[in-house]
């Protein structure tokens, strides 16, 4: 049956960047999962389906094991993205911009604009990099790795969530630059706030921790695709034998 692929490909693709998001209809994600389901099935008919009822007990546990299966596999590209988000983050409440929210599209929220600035910069690399056709190869290539009814890999999925632990230090390390600059100026207006007490240095060192910092994360933005490579490549080999042809 077509059901089992079916919630696989719909579990991955509602995980990935900006496929998975408000801004793409869910009967637009059911209707490429149809189609990729479509496409894979006959090579899975060689292989073997289990016949079992997808309104049964068992059927209906045979459908969340192949969406937590889909779900693990595009959470780690979201991953990725989401790191550039965090960096975003980071650099817009150390310059003071924390409080410019604005309303995010993608995920339904308010978000600074920096971290705005980041989302749309993933997901431009997750489409140049084609990551998008990586990720629907590697769900494909997963029924072959982790057939339908062979019950979770939990090992390698446990594999994978701890290698993806990295993320939260990554995006500390890439937002270092600007953290650590506008962390020296503010210390340096601090001493000389104590120094010439009667200075307006709020407003003053508002603007300048503000300009300093964007011309920083102006000469970090260029390296963030390098980054953004480089980590989807740990990603892959995150993944292990599931992305080892592509």
């Amino acid at each position: 049956m077509l059901w089992w692929p079916f919630c696989r490909f719909v579990a991955a693709l509602s995980m990935l960047p900006l496929v998975g998001e408000g801004v793409v209809p869910m009967r637009w994600r059911v209707l490429v999962a149809l189609v990729l389901s479509l496409s894979l099935w006959p090579v899975l008919a060689k292989g073997g389906v289990p016949p079992i009822d997808p309104f049964s007990l068992a059927g209906m546990a045979l459908a969340a094991e192949q969406a937590i299966i889909g779900a693990c596999l595009g959470l780690a590209f979201f991953i990725v993205r989401s790191l550039l988000t965090l960096v975003g983050y980071l650099c817009a409440s150390q310059m003071g911009l924390a409080m410019a929210a604005m309303n995010d599209p993608m995920n339904g929220e308010a978000s600074e604009p920096v971290s705005l600035l980041m989302v749309c910069l993933g997901t431009l690399l997750f489409f140049i990099a084609d990551a998008h056709l990586i990720a629907v190869a590697i769900v494909g290539r997963s029924f072959e790795v982790w057939p339908i009814g062979g019950g979770l890999p939990l090992g390698d999925l446990a594999g994978l969530l701890r290698a993806l632990g990295w993320t939260l230090a990554a995006a500390v390390t890439l937002a270092l630059p600007v953290v650590l600059t506008t962390f020296v100026v503010q210390f340096g207006l601090g001493l000389l706030n104590r120094a010439a007490p009667a200075l307006n240095l709020f407003s003053l060192g508002f603007a300048v921790t503000t300009a300093v910092g964007l011309v920083v994360l102006s000469a970090v933005i260029p390296a963030l695709p390098a980054h953004y490579l480089a980590l989807t490549e740990r990603v892959l080999d995150a993944l292990g034998p599931v992305a080892r042809p592509i």
